[in-house]
């Protein structure tokens, strides 16, 4: 318990564990990344990304039309 604590605390403040620890944040983020795209990929477009790219166009018009009156 104590000891384990003891042991995180000393190699997290570490000058070196940040720059590794951020190096191996972007490296989980590419994976992560990719493995979306994969997916996305294999799976193909949404059914209805036709319908919410209407409603994103008609919600923006419709706040311009409304904030000139």
């Amino acid at each position: 318990g104590r000891c384990c604590e003891h042991l995180v605390e000393q190699l997290t403040a570490h000058p070196s564990f940040a720059a590794r620890a951020a190096v191996e944040q972007v490296r989980a983020a590419g994976r992560t990344r990719e493995l979306v795209e994969d997916v996305r990929e294999r799976v193909g477009p949404r059914p209805d990304a036709a319908d919410l790219e209407f409603e994103r166009r008609y919600a923006e018009f419709v706040a311009t039309a409304n904030s000139r009156m």
